[in-house]
Parts: structure tokens; C-alpha cells; sequence
């Protein structure tokens, strides 16, 4: 169905009320808003629709898409579909074709001319008969001046309609019945006087074309409310509307003022200013991460920026707009490669997009290529993550032909265009993209590129080709001191080694890899690691640990969107679970992963496809004729429902079930439902880590005494209850209460719980002599759990304190043993990297500085062992102490040991 009519007749607010009431009770939940305003041309709407779905716009992706919705009733709203009409109906008619059970709505202010199309007219508000007697109540039987009264209002408390009802139905009349109008005009009610009001709008009325002219396409008497609602803004409020117009998608205090050009604006000032233009229609204003965000209605939007332009006055507004969001991003790139802060980035990418992609049109529009290749460099690496390869390809070409001078900065750019061609499959454009970088590289460049050229050629077939391209990575990231870099190497090397036939050799590697991309806080590099530990484990035999550590790595990259390597990680899934004899489970995930790899294009690496087939000829012996078929489970599955199952308490015997709740309370807070982030308000999810940090059946009194210690008995028992209530009505049945006891319900399953009984399991394991290797590989899992230190969300809670405590030094425990472990395996590269993660959880520790100093010093790395030394003596200044003796003492054996080396020995 398209609810077609003018601008501000109220489309889209009627379509949101009716997938409120409706979707929750019709399609269980499953429906999906998709904004189409602004966009304007029908490969930018495949890209909006399709990422709406987490896919990419590939040229197979509705029929993927289709695919997946199959006979699943599911509701879509396609809002604004106007500059895009036949590019939405072709799109409608393709999906509904396929999809017997699926519901389209669209709003429009043409029909989208689709084979059964149901065209519902949505005509103006009733406005008040002029000849109908002038009381209140007749007023108000019109649903033009109900809406004038509810917007005059609020804007106005104190205003008294009664005595102004000919003025009011005057006012309505003028505008049409427009709500959009309504809403703009009515908070001008007591300032302007409604007398006063409705003779001008009069006025201007009779003045035909001076309103319709200023706004193209828009009902005059939407276009007067417009220009009046303008006419009105004062000298701040007038600035501010200009920056946003500049700033489609919405932006903060910050942003606004940077924009705006205004430093000497106070906060306070501004922010009261914005709240005076949210209360009346001007901007909307939504509260993200706590803090508030404004966005322009649309049809004030385009008009100020229409007049801007006109004025000449819109550029100044761009290149505040595009310097700002260069000072914004720089950095990003290097964040996005390896730094602690990947998912927070990425949230912010994708938050900021509609405004850094104006920014880079008008770089690109404007002809300021170097600006426009600044930006590219800082987010190449987005496009990569979040699965817009086709996309970030297409806007790199630009910039880089826009653009062909030999500059560092053009080497970033094909690294970009490298990776991105590379996650397309298209390896002999990335390999000629990573050539031509080289060759205009620094040194800080050249290892990454190395690197990234053998993973090419490893992914093309050439292994010995990608061997010697691995090895001028590592030891250009060595001679720079890079560890993120080193960690990226050793971990291709890791997959290197398998595909030579050494998994304990790749053990080793991957192992050593997670342990660094641990200490940097690298997520997405953590994912990586952990996928090639788990393919090493598997070869190994070791399918416990195996699906442990690619169900870890799956979660990863569900949270980046990173498909491609998700499609690989069920793969070994998959295989793991045929091993076990989970027959039903390995080709629900196999089947997903073949559905992966017809969404992102591109297939598993050489030879894989063929070993997947192998591994899970079991399970399809098992299940003989009842085996279903890959493409008819994946089209079914959705990934984070599947991955509910992967990702549950894996030392219970049965697979958990896809309803089944995920507490991480290791590093940043989340709830997941089947995989999902589950957004609770403040206090619910201090109960819940009330509870978690417990570890234990938690008292209502001790709750209650955390929680709200100057609370009242009565009071602090009511606000239990209705937080009790607050969480289930959320989450579900996450805390139970049981007489005068609260405690986890038993489908819940915690990480901070599970590393605890892992971690002691293992240092039993570790402390018992009997398998050195298995304890060591065990050990290595385990760590890999350890995201950060419990709740680090609530640093200053005393309840919080104890279990946070006790858990880090059961971390702290653990990689001690294991880098002795490592170091009695002739294993040195991991036990340093075990050790330097254990100093930096623990940066006071003089025997830790000792063992790490006379390891490098026993592998002749005087250098890094005299580094090492140094940092424990500003540990030991910090705190006002001198350094330790044995310290001391190595420090002067060195030094002896460098003053006394043979001419041209290196150290």
C-alpha cells in the first residue's frame, strides 16, 4: 500500500503510528523502517535498502534478500520514496513476487506505479466551516483546529482560544489543513496575537505566487507556514537552522556550533535555543548515548539550504562543515586497523554518515581533491568492516581519479581500494592497487601492504608467493616497533601454516597473535586470531576448543557486519559440530554459510570449499535422507539467531536454545537476546550487574541497600519491583525472585562466569604436568574470553570491586603460567607476549618487569630488554620509589654486555 499526498499532509507520520499499532501484533516484530528522503538516485536507494538488511548492494541482492525473507511475515516501510518512485516499485514488485507473506507500505507524493499497488489519497485536516456558528466545541470539531489548539498549546500553555474562534477557523482555512503547517505556524499564536495571525496569512493568501515560487513542488500554504515559521527565528536560532541545514544527518551541540561558525555561543545558550525550536516543529531532537541530537524537518531542510545557495552563502557553511568533519575523523583510519576503540568508531561512522557524506560531495563538488582524499584514507577501512565493498570502491575510484598525484596520501588510498577489492574477490585489482601503493609508500605503510599483498596471494593460490610477502611484513613491523602490526602478520602466517600442514606451528602463531591484539584492545583482530586459532584446533583434533573459538569469533564479526569473515567462522563451526556428532546443528550452519557466501559474492579461500564438504560428510551420513539442503536452512536462518546457539554455555552437553540470554559483563556491559543487544534503561541493568558481581543468590536487602541506600524500606521494596518489572518487560526473564532471594535465571549464561570456571580449570590443567600442549592450548582459550576487567562501566562500586579484583588476578595468575608454559615449550615470542599483557593489567609488578627484561636479554634483544627496564623505573618513579636492585643489576649487565659486543654485532 503507498499513502500518497503533498509535502506536509502528514504521510509519514500516519505510516509510523500504523507500524507502531500494527507490526508488534501482526508481524512479530519483524519490520523495517527504511528512510529514502534525500536520496535521489536508484543505486544509492539499492545501497540504503540493502545495508537496512546487512547486506551489500551486489547485483544479486534482492533476489538474496528475497531469499531470506521467504514465507516469514515481515512488514518493510519505505518512507519518502518520491525522487525514487520506479526504482522503489520495480524493488517492491520483486520482493513481493517471491515473498508470499510480505507487507510493503510507502509513502509517496506519487504512486510507485507497482502491479498491485493499493493507492491510498491522504487529503488535508477538515478545517472549520466559515458559515458554522463560531463556538469552541464546532471549532474543535474540525480536525484542523485540534491540531492548531494541541501545537499552540504546548508551545503556549497560558493561550486562551475562547473569543478567537473566528480567527482560529481563519488560520486553518489559510493553511489549508496542512498539519506540517499547523504545526509550524501555531507555536507564533501569543507572540503574534491570533487576530493578528490570521489577517496576515490572509494577506499573504491573496498574494499569489510569492510563497509557491520560494518553494518549489511544496503547497503554498506549506510554503507560507515555511517562510513565516523563518521569518520568526531569532538571530541564534536562525544560525543554528542554517548549520543544520548543512548537516542531514542531524547533529549535536558540538557539532552545531562548529558549523555554525559561532565559537562565541555558550552551550547553555545554544542548547536552550534548540529547545525552543524542538517544541515548536522546527527540528526533532532524539537522545542517543545521552546525549541529545537535532535534525532540521526535511522541507525546512532543503528550503534554507535552497535559499543558502541562492544567497551565495551555502559554501561557507561546507567548508566549516568539511573541516570540521576532517578534524572529526583524523585518526580514524588507524583506530579502525587496530585500535581498542573499533566498535565505538564504527557506531560513530555510521551515526555521522549522511553528514560526512555531504561533506565529501562538496570536497568532490568543489574540487578540493586533497580534502576529499583526507577523508577516503580515514574511511576506507569503514567501508571494508561494515560491508560496503561495491560502494566504497566506487567513491575511492572517484577520489583517486580525481586526484592522481603521487602522494603518500595516494598510497593510503589504494591500500583502501586494495583491501576493499580484495574482500570483493577481485584479487587481481587488488593486487595491482597494493603494487602501485608500495612503490609510493613510507616505511610506516610498506608492512601493511606486504602484508596485505600476501593475503592475496595466499587467497589466488600462491602460497610460497604469499610466504615470502608475510615474511617482508614481519620484519618491517618489527624493525618499527608496531605490535598491531606484527599481530596482523603472525596471524596470516598462522593461516599460512595450515594450509602447509603445520596447525601446531599455526597454533603457536595465531596464540601469540591474540595475546598481543589483546594487550592493544584490537577487536576485530582478536576475531581474526581466534578464527585461525579455532581452523588450527580443528586440524588439530581439538573440536571443543575449535567451536569455542570460532563461535567467539562469529560474535566479532556479527557486531562489525564483517559478513565475509562471519560466512568462514560457520564454516569451521559447522565442521566442528559434524565432529562432534551434532549432525542437525552442523548443516543448519552450513547451509547459513553458504547463504553468507551468496550475500557477500565471494566464496571461502582455495580448497576450503571442498574441505567444509568433507568435514561434514558425517552429519550428512548421520541424518541420511532427513539432511536438508543448504540453500533451503540458510534462507531460513538469521545469523544471530543461529549464533545464539553457538555462543551459549559451550561445557554444557545440549546446545542452548536460540531464546537464550548472553550477559557480558567482561569489559562494557551488554544483554543479548539470540545474539541481539538488548537496550535496558539505568536501573534495570544495575540490578543485573548487581546480581552478576554477586556471583550468588543476592538478599532483596542487600539489593536494595546497593541500589537506593537512602531509600526508605517501603520506597527501596517499590522501586525493586517496578525495576523487577522495568527488566522483564525488556529482556525477558533475566532475574528471578524466589521468596527473599534474587538470582540469574537459569537460561542465562554469563561470561564473567564462564571465564572463572574456565580459568581454574585451566590452571589445574596447567599446574598437573600431564599434557604440557593441550594445557598450554587451553590456557590460550581461556585467556582469549578475557575482554577486560569485569564491569568497567561502574569503576567507583563497592560491590562491583571485590569480583573485579578476584577475577584479575585469576587473569594475572593464569598468564604467568602460561608464559612459563610457553617458555618451557621453546615457545619465547608468546611467553613475551603473555608477560606484556599481564604488565599492562598490572603495571607495578618489579618480578614481571625481571622475567620479561632477562628473557629478551636471553634471546641477545638487549635493546628491548634495556626498553623494559625503563618502563619499570617510571612505574617505580610514579609511586616515588627507586627502581628494584636485581633491576638495577641487569640494567648495568647490559650496558656492560653492549659497551663490550664485538664491532657491528647487532643488539
Amino acid at each position: 500500500m503507498s499513502l500518497v499526498g503533498p509535502c506536509g499532509v502528514g504521510k509519514t507520520r500516519l505510516a509510523l503510528e500504523a507500524v507502531s499499532s500494527l507490526g508488534a501484533a501482526r508481524f512479530a516484530g519483524a519490520v523495517s523502517t527504511i528512510a529514502l528522503s534525500g536520496v535521489d538516485e536508484g543505486r544509492r536507494m539499492d545501497h540504503v535498502v540493502a545495508r537496512a538488511f546487512d547486506q551489500r548492494a551486489d547485483e544479486n541482492w534482492r533476489a538474496v534478500l528475497a531469499s531470506r525473507i521467504g514465507s516469514a511475515r515481515v512488514l518493510i516501510l519505505l518512507d519518502g520514496c518520491e525522487q525514487v518512485a520506479a526504482a522503489c516499485g520495480s524493488l517492491v514488485e520483486e520482493l513481493l513476487d517471491a515473498c508470499p507473506n510480505l507487507r510493503v507500505l510507502a509513502t509517496s507524493r506519487q504512486p510507485l506505479d507497482a502491479e498491485g499497488e493499493r493507492v491510498l489519497p491522504l487529503a488535508t485536516l477538515r478545517v472549520p466551516d466559515e458559515s458554522a456558528p463560531s463556538t469552541l466545541a464546532s471549532l474543535l470539531c474540525a480536525g484542523a483546529a485540534r491540531l492548531f489548539a494541541e501545537s499552540a498549546s504546548r508551545a503556549s500553555p497560558e493561550l486562551v482560544l475562547d473569543g478567537s474562534e473566528a480567527a482560529v477557523g481563519a488560520i486553518c482555512r489559510s493553511l489549508g489543513g496542512f498539519p506540517l503547517a499547523l504545526e509550524l505556524v501555531a507555536p507564533l499564536a501569543e507572540t503574534t496575537g491570533l487576530h493578528e495571525l490570521a489577517s496576515d496569512l490572509q494577506r499573504e493568501a491573496a498574494a499569489p505566487g510569492t510563497s509557491a515560487s520560494a518553494l518549489p513542488g511544496i503547497p503554498p500554504p506549506v510554503a507560507t507556514a515555511v517562510n513565516w515559521r523563518l521569518a520568526h527565528l531569532d538571530p541564534v536560532q536562525r544560525r543554528l537552522v542554517e548549520a543544520l541545514s548543512g548537516l542531514p544527518g542531524g547533529a549535536g551541540l558540538e557539532t552545531l556550533i562548529a558549523v555554525a561558525g559561532a565559537p562565541e555561543l555558550h552551550r547553555s545558550e545554544t542548547a536552550e535555543a534548540l529547545l525552543s525550536l524542538a517544541a515548536t516543529s522546527v527540528v526533532s531532537v532524539e537522545v542517543m548515548d545521552g546525549a541529545a541530537r537535532y535534525t532540521l524537518r526535511d522541507v525546512l531542510q532543503r528550503h534554507v539550504r535552497d535559499l543558502l545557495v541562492e544567497e551565495g552563502r551555502f559554501d561557507r557553511i561546507g567548508r566549516r562543515r568539511l573541516r570540521f568533519t576532517l578534524s572529526k575523523l583524523s585518526g580514524g583510519e588507524k583506530v579502525l586497523v587496530s585500535g581498542p576503540q573499533q566498535l565505538r568508531w564504527m557506531e560513530t561512522l555510521a551515526r555521522e554518515e549522511g553528514n560526512w557524506r555531504a561533506a565529501l560531495a562538496f570536497a568532490l563538488e568543489t574540487g578540493d581533491t586533497e580534502a576529499a582524499a583526507s577523508l577516503c584514507s580515514e574511511l576506507w577501512r569503514y567501508f571494508e568492516l561494515s560491508g560496503q565493498h561495491v560502494e566504497g570502491r566506487e567513491i575511492l575510484s572517484r577520489v583517486l581519479e580525481a586526484d592522481p598525484s603521487a602522494t603518500t596520501a595516494r598510497s593510503h588510498l589504494l591500500d583502501g581500494m586494495g583491501m576493499l577489492a580484495w574482500r570483493c574477490g577481485d584479487y587481481e585489482a587488488a593486487d595491482a592497487a597494493f603494487t602501485e601503493a608500495l612503490m609510493l609508500a613510507d616505511d610506516g605503510l610498506s608492512a601493511r601492504l606486504s602484508n596485505h599483498l600476501g593475503l592475496v596471494a595466499l587467497f589466488a593460490g600462491h602460497v610460497d608467493q604469499a610466504g615470502r610477502h608475510f615474511e617482508t611484513a614481519l620484519a618491517g613491523a618489527t624493525r618499527l616497533d608496531s605490535p598491531g602490526e606484527v599481530a596482523l602478520v603472525q596471524a596470516n602466517l598462522a593461516l599460512l601454516d595450515i594450509e602447509n600442514g603445520r596447525p601446531l606451528e599455526a597454533k603457536r602463531k595465531a596464540g601469540a597473535a591474540l595475546a598481543l591484539q589483546l594487550a592493544l584492545g584490537d577487536r576485530h583482530g582478536q576475531a581474526v586470531s581466534r578464527l585461525h586459532l579455532s581452523i588450527a584446533d580443528f586440524f588439530l583434533g581439538q573440536h571443543d576448543s575449535a567451536l569455542c573459538e570460532a563461535g567467539e569469533a562469529a560474535a566479532i564479526f556479527t557486531e562489525f557486519g564483517d559478513l565475509r569473515n562471519l560466512s568462514f567462522a560457520f564454516g569451521v563451526c559447522s565442521a566442528a559440530l559434524s565432529a562432534e556428532g551434532r549432525s542437525a546443528m552442523a548443516l543448519e550452519l552450513a547451509g547459513l554459510q553458504a547463504e553468507l557466501c551468496r550475500q557477500t559474492g565471494v566464496g571461502l579461500p582455495p580448497g576450503w570449499g571442498e574441505r567444509l564438504e568433507a568435514a561434514l560428510e558425517p552429519a550428512r551420513r548421520d541424518l541420511g535422507p532427513h539432511a536438508p539442503a543448504h540453500e533451503a536452512v540458510g534462507a531460513r536462518s538469521d545469523p544471530s539467531s543461529v549464533l545464539a546457539l553457538v555462543l551459549g554455555d559451550l561445557d554444557a552437553p545440549t546446545d542452548i536454545p536460540a531464546h537464550s540470554l548472553v550477559v557480558e559483563a567482561l569489559g562494557d556491559f551488554r544483554l543479548l537476546r539470540a545474539g541481539r543487544s538488548v537496550e535496558l534503561s539505568p536501573q534495570p541493568a544495575r540490578l543485573v550487574k548487581l546480581v552478576v558481581a554477586a556471583g550468588r543468590p543476592l538478599h532483596v536487602e542487600e539489593a536494595i541497600d546497593a541500589l537506593w541506600p537512602e531509600a526508605a524500606p517501603s520506597t527501596g521494596r517499590t522501586r525493586l519491583r517496578n525495576t523487577l518489572s522495568r527488566l522483564t518487560r525488556a529482556a525477558g526473564r533475566v532475574i528471578v525472585r524466589e521468596g527473599e532471594s534474587l538470582r540469574l535465571a537459569r537460561e542465562v549464561v554469563v561470561d564473567a562466569h564462564r571465564f572463572e570456571r574456565a580459568a581454574r580449570r585451566a590452571l589445574d590443567m596447567l599446574a598437573g604436568g600431564g599434557d604440557p600442549a593441550g594445557a598450554l592450548g587451553e590456557a590460550r582459550a581461556v585467556i582469549a574470553m578475557y575482554r577486560g576487567d569485569l564491569l568497567v562501566d561502574e569503576p567507583y562500586e563497592a560491590w562491583a570491586h571485590r569480583s573485579r579484583e578476584c577475577l584479575r588476578r585469576l587473569m594475572l595468575q593464569l598468564l604467568e603460567d602460561a608464559a612459563e608454559a610457553a617458555l618451557a615449550a621453546g615457545e619465547p615470542d608468546e611467553g613475551e607476549a603473555l608477560l606484556r599483557v599481564a604488565l599492562q593489567m598490572d603495571p607495578l609488578d618489579e618480578a614481571r618487569y625481571m622475567q620479561l627484561a632477562q628473557l629478551l636479554a636471553s634471546l641477545q634483544r638487549c635493546t628491548a630488554a634495556m626498553q623494559v627496564i625503563e618502563q619499570a623505573r617510571a612505574a617505580a618513579q610514579e609511586i616515588g620509589l627507586p627502581l628494584a636492585k636485581p633491576l638495577s643489576q641487569l640494567e648495568y649487565d647490559l650496558r656492560h654486555r653492549q659497551a663490550t659486543a664485538p664491532a657491528g654485532r647487532g643488539s
